[in-house]
């Protein structure tokens, strides 16, 4: 039975878009591993912006231009319309 994990800031993303997401990785799971959608198991940890760390600056308290080169993009600046608002 495949197992995944998601390690994601809490409130970033709406309940379809997670809904999309694991509807992603399922489809993958089943044409990679050929495993059916009730064997596949996902859980998404929502980890508050206050514990996620980039190397050891809180990512919370890093500035925006920081934080883009670390790949982390705030939600009010994304053009995705699946963050939350």
């Amino acid at each position: 039975m495949p197992f995944i994990e998601v390690i994601m800031e809490a409130g970033k993303f709406s309940k379809d878009a997670k809904r999309t997401l694991v509807e992603g990785m399922v489809g993958i799971m089943d044409r990679v591993l050929h495993s059916r959608v009730e064997q596949v198991r996902i859980v998404l940890h929502e980890v508050p912006e206050e514990n996620l760390f980039d190397g050891s600056a809180v990512v919370s308290e890093q500035s925006v231009d920081q934080r883009q080169e670390g790949g982390i993009i705030p939600v009010d600046e994304r053009e995705d319309s699946s963050a939350v608002d």
